[in-house]
């Protein structure tokens, strides 16, 4: 496609003199920016004080795996993590449904003493790699008071990036009368939306990077697929609707809201619209995200699937992410909103030089409730 570099002039293909039968442009790409729409409409926006910023994360104490298989008689039970469980914790095995009964704790090399088939389930050999969960801490009459044991915050930090894009003007080209009506206006419009795109990609592809070797530092903000690292599926070719259903969705449904949007390449659509082709009522518009797309209903969790015109061709097309809208924010660093700049030009420059500025960046928590699809070539 063609672009216009420099001062936009009365020779720039735009300035005519007839005016009848035109009054609207049309865009290529008119919704380009779906994860900067839903952030913008659902009010899922960050003012921050400084251009690194933080944020702070408590998972929940839940379960972790066996680090080692234990014996149906064995009195110890060795855990991937044993920081979360508490001396007289009660854990299950989630396989075997065993309840066990934590007497000791070797936080060094994470054993548990336990007490076994503390219930009516009876002692069963453990395999590695079981889920053991918590579910609750019991105490005798007449106890003390037990030890704490809280959730471990952990700390994530992104920085806010510099968008500028300039426009550049003739006061003869502002003062053309056109088939598009006010130039300037129109300009500058597009210069936002350009910066809108940008932001768009940073959110897809960005990295965190801070180049201190200048005389003043260079800061990129990091986008979802550098955040996401937990949860992610590459069939590296064609995906069935089993597998779509098994290690997808379930995935996808394991953690955060019930409903997410799927942000997705031409390869995924194309396998959703085949699975989808083979059931009755599966997709429905939708239009409280402000912009078209479709429902996938399944009982893991519900995707508000949405075509994103720059995953296409080739590569780009056999990705998709499926964002958590409540855990996925714009940041905007405080006074440095979108804003127009003008008057950039020279004292004796004949015409107008101004910029669109945003600093700002992309803030993603709780990167479980997130998901990245990666190697579809297609539906099979």
């Amino acid at each position: 496609m063609a672009s216009i570099r420099g001062a936009h002039a009365t020779n720039s293909g735009q300035a005519l003199s007839n005016v009848v039968e035109m009054s609207e442009l049309f865009e290529l790409e008119p919704e380009a920016t779906p994860l900067t729409a839903i952030t913008a409409r659902l009010k899922k926006t960050r003012t921050v004080e400084n251009a690194q910023f933080y944020n702070q994360t408590v998972r929940p104490l839940a379960q972790y795996t066996l680090g080692a298989a234990y014996l149906v008689g064995a009195g110890t039970v060795v855990v991937t993590d044993s920081t979360i469980f508490n001396v007289t914790d009660t854990i299950v095995n989630l396989r075997t449904f065993e309840n066990l009964r934590i007497t000791a704790i070797n936080y060094g090399t994470h054993t548990l003493t336990v007490t076994r088939a503390v219930g009516t389930t009876a002692a069963a050999a453990g395999n590695l790699n079981d889920v053991i969960m918590r579910i609750g801490n019991a105490q005798p009459e007449g106890g003390n008071i037990p030890e704490s044991v809280l959730p471990l915050e952990s700390h994530d930090y992104n920085y806010t990036q510099i968008f500028r894009e300039p426009y550049k003007l003739t006061n003869t080209f502002k003062a053309t009368k056109t088939y598009l009506g006010d130039a300037r206006k129109r300009k500058i419009e597009e210069v936002s939306r350009k910066i809108r795109v940008d932001l768009e990609m940073r959110a897809l592809f960005g990295e965190r990077s801070e180049d201190l070797t200048g005389s003043t530092p260079l800061r990129t903000t990091a986008g979802l697929k550098t955040k996401i690292t937990s949860n992610s599926y590459n069939p590296a070719g064609t995906m069935t609707e089993t597998q779509f259903s098994t290690n997808v969705l379930r995935a996808a449904g394991r953690y955060g809201a019930p409903e997410k949007l799927l942000v997705a390449g031409e390869n995924i659509l194309q396998c959703l619209h085949f699975y989808g082709n083979q059931k009755m009522n599966i997709f429905q518009e939708d239009n409280t995200l402000g912009f078209k797309c479709m429902r996938y209903r399944s009982p893991f969790v519900d995707l508000l699937v949405v075509r994103h015109p720059r995953l296409r061709d080739a590569r780009p097309s056999e990705m998709g992410v499926i964002v958590d809208p409540n855990n996925l924010r714009r940041v905007v660093l405080k006074g440095r909103e979108l804003s127009l700049k003008v008057d950039r030009q020279a004292n004796d420059y004949d015409g107008e030089y101004g910029e669109m500025l945003f600093e700002g960046g992309w803030e993603t928590t709780l990167e479980e409730t997130h998901m990245m699809i990666d190697g579809v070539t297609g539906p099979a």
